[in-house]
């Protein structure tokens, strides 16, 4: 098989993934990088403290968004973005992870079998190389990426949640955009296909799967979960009776008159500690949901401290149930 960039490429995406791990330890098929992410994406890369610091790679301002919310989620362990789609029957994502012993965990049914089983065979994704001992132009199977893969507990234990995301609802029916030249208006059987080839991949497997458009998050959680991840793993360096201090303080003005900036400066005073460390301790207490800040409300320091009204977690909870 002569080497070219479409197979070095598919090497180098199964050599990352060929027993993805958890946590610090996953690396995602696709990187963020201007060399390997879509020339249309929008790519970003965020060092999140729940996956022990590693990158983790988006590749569009949607994922972005969503993975924050994802993260921002008490029951969300881990998350494994750009994970391969197995062509063969492969292990349940959980296999092997300390949480899942004892589990019955049905396998992954591959791509190409579950391809076949819809009529679809003929269009799952291959690339072209030029055999070297031939010296005839072949085709190889090529793997689908997905978007994010969510490891989640609950009452009844460990579970794995698929988001397909897009920007927009009808994205869904639609192919990517190639070339810059924009997609048509008529729904693409090919791109419908793709996407019951993923549920169906993951379903064999007990995995749920949603498809999850950018613009359904609101517009001002966005803005939030943005602005309090700059801050969310950053290091206070104050004992933890501080810590617990502030955030009594914090959450006993919920609904009250003082503005955030006036309780800033409040902890500040009584807790002997810097401005800096006032405003982590506050940021750090909204993003790991200590203080029940009401994230659909812009995060605004010469305004009070709202009471929550809404749940983020009420309003889009459906995405996080097994």
């Amino acid at each position: 098989m002569r080497r070219g960039p479409s197979l070095d490429r598919l090497r180098l995406m199964q050599e990352r993934q060929h027993s993805p791990a958890w946590g610090s330890s996953y690396v995602p098929a696709i990187h963020a990088t201007p060399k390997e992410a879509p020339s249309v994406s929008h790519a970003s890369i965020l060092h999140p403290a729940k996956l022990g610091g590693r990158e983790m790679h988006l590749l569009s301002k949607p994922e972005r968004n969503l993975a924050l919310l994802a993260l921002h989620c008490s029951s969300v362990w881990d998350i494994h973005e750009q994970r391969i789609l197995a062509m063969d029957d492969s292990p349940h994502p959980l296999h092997g992870h300390a949480k899942a012993a004892g589990m019955h965990l049905d396998h992954l049914v591959g791509t190409i079998t579950i391809a076949d089983r819809i009529g679809s065979l003929s269009r799952h994704g291959k690339v072209k190389y030029l055999d070297d001992e031939t010296e005839k132009w072949c085709w190889a199977a090529y793997p689908y990426v997905g978007d994010l893969l969510l490891f989640v507990d609950d009452a009844q234990g460990p579970f794995c949640l698929n988001w397909n995301v897009k920007d927009k609802a009808n994205a869904f029916r639609k192919r990517l955009p190639r070339n810059g030249k924009p997609v048509g208006r008529q729904d693409e059987p090919q791109a419908i296909q793709r996407h019951e080839l993923e549920a169906q991949h993951y379903q064999s497997g007990g995995i749920r799967t949603f498809q999850v458009a950018g613009e359904w998050l609101d517009f001002q959680v966005r803005c939030n979960l943005r602005e309090l991840f700059l801050w969310h793993s950053r290091d206070a360096g104050v004992p933890r009776k501080v810590e617990l201090a502030a955030l009594a303080i914090y959450r006993d003005a919920i609904g009250g008159l003082q503005t955030t900036s006036a309780l800033v400066s409040k902890v500040m005073q009584t807790q002997s500690v810097s401005r800096e460390q006032a405003m982590i301790l506050f940021k750090q207490g909204v993003w790991n949901r200590t203080i029940p800040w009401d994230l659909f409300t812009p995060l605004l320091m010469d305004q009070p401290l709202r009471a929550q009204t809404r749940d983020v977690f009420d309003v889009y909870g459906d995405w996080f149930r097994r």
